[in-house]
């Protein structure tokens, strides 16, 4: 799955910046924090793992820079 994944960010030119995968019971959830150019570039990418094969959800959360 993980494999999958960065072959989406990868032919994408999309860069990770953090990735966090835990497993409760045998269910996965992850976090993956991405540097894009824009909306549209993340709107694809969403799209993209919602194909992949083993991914049941993908969510957009919009994390604030923090200031300083």
């Amino acid at each position: 799955l993980i494999k999958d994944m960065a072959v989406v960010f990868e032919s994408r030119g999309i860069s990770i910046k953090s990735m966090l995968i835990t497993e409760n019971d045998g269910i996965f959830n992850g976090t993956v924090h991405l540097m894009v150019k824009n909306t549209v570039e993340l709107d694809n990418v969403i799209e993209a793992l919602r194909l992949v094969n083993g991914i049941v959800k993908v969510n957009r959360t919009f994390v604030r820079p923090i200031s300083g």
